[in-house]
């Protein structure tokens, strides 16, 4: 099982990071290992929670964080604050310059304060948001059925929350 550091960790920390992407000031989290958490503004084209579709409950915000242990996350948050992870460890691979394709072994879901985690199988291919509008796309296979999502980013860079 993974450390629940890699998750968004209550609501606190999704709340910090939404409200940074907002451009509200708060204190960067204290988060041991954590090496950079970035939000992107744009638009949610689809979220699928255990093959449900929950694309109304998505907000405007994507979150991505990366770890000293080579884990990744894409944070897709939903409009009451609560967040669903994609989450992989290494094995980063890059098909173009400005593509790359993240495999995928946890979905982590933070609802009401509390963050479970699920095995899964699958990956998130994202482009460079930092050459225009940029496309996050993730989907994993779990034991509780399929989980998707797709955010498009609005054009605008990436803004860092941590460090």
């Amino acid at each position: 099982m993974l450390s629940m550091r890699h998750s968004c960790i209550g609501l606190s920390l999704c709340y910090a990071a939404v409200t940074s992407c907002a451009g509200l000031a708060h204190a960067a989290p204290q988060i041991p290992g954590l090496i950079s958490m970035v939000g992107a503004k744009g638009t949610c084209r689809q979220l699928t929670v255990g093959g449900r579709d929950a694309s109304s409950l998505c907000d405007s915000t994507m979150i991505n964080t990366s770890y000293r242990d080579d884990r990744v996350g894409f944070y897709f948050i939903t409009k009451d604050a609560q967040a669903l992870t994609f989450s992989g460890k290494g094995g980063q691979t890059h098909p173009n310059p400005d593509t790359a394709v993240q495999p995928l072994d946890t979905i982590f879901m933070t609802k009401n304060g509390k963050t479970s985690d699920i095995r899964a199988t699958g990956v998130c291919i994202f482009t460079n948001p930092f050459k225009g509008s940029g496309l996050v796309s993730c989907k994993a296979q779990t034991a509780s059925g399929v989980f998707s999502a797709a955010f498009e980013t609005d054009g605008t860079p990436p803004k860092q929350i941590f460090p």
